[in-house]
């Protein structure tokens, strides 16, 4: 658990570097990622312990921390990429990590339950997915003098 609290913390500093942003609104991007983060994943865990065996809910939390510890290399990878190569793409490893760590979630309880009862899983994953691609054309527009969430009137 300590550990996806520490990379979500990572990669909303990132952001906020990204953002160039102020030190209030850095703290307030850090707080989403973390506890947005932490909120959803313990969220989708208590629907997930509603949904499986008696035997699989003692392995769900080792599962999660084994599937979510894959974001390390992730973290890295946006750390090289911010302080060394100075790209701006904290997002795109965002994204990645948290597909893949449900990927290997997913894989984890593949054979100790039904399918269905791992669809909260693959529809959480993917809302994170999504949720970064629009933060990610968000971020493109704004550089072409546009925004997604502009208003037009």
């Amino acid at each position: 658990m300590l550990g996806r609290i520490i990379f979500l913390i990572i990669f909303g500093f990132i952001y906020s570097m990204e953002q160039k942003a102020s030190m209030h609104k850095s703290i307030l991007i850090v707080l989403i990622f973390a506890v947005g983060g932490i909120v959803i994943l313990e969220l989708l865990k208590k629907i997930m312990k509603g949904l499986m065996l008696e035997e699989v809910k003692k392995d769900l939390e080792k599962s999660f921390d084994r599937a979510f510890m894959m974001l390390l290399p992730f973290v890295i990878f946006a750390l090289v990429s911010k302080f060394y190569l100075k790209w701006e793409m904290v997002l795109a490893f965002f994204s990645t990590g948290i597909m893949t760590a449900g990927g290997i979630l997913i894989y984890e309880l593949q054979g100790k339950t039904k399918m269905k009862r791992i669809l909260p899983i693959v529809i959480t994953i993917y809302l994170f997915g999504f949720v970064t691609m629009l933060m990610n054309i968000n971020k493109i527009l704004e550089k072409a003098g546009g925004s997604l969430w502009e208003k037009t009137y």
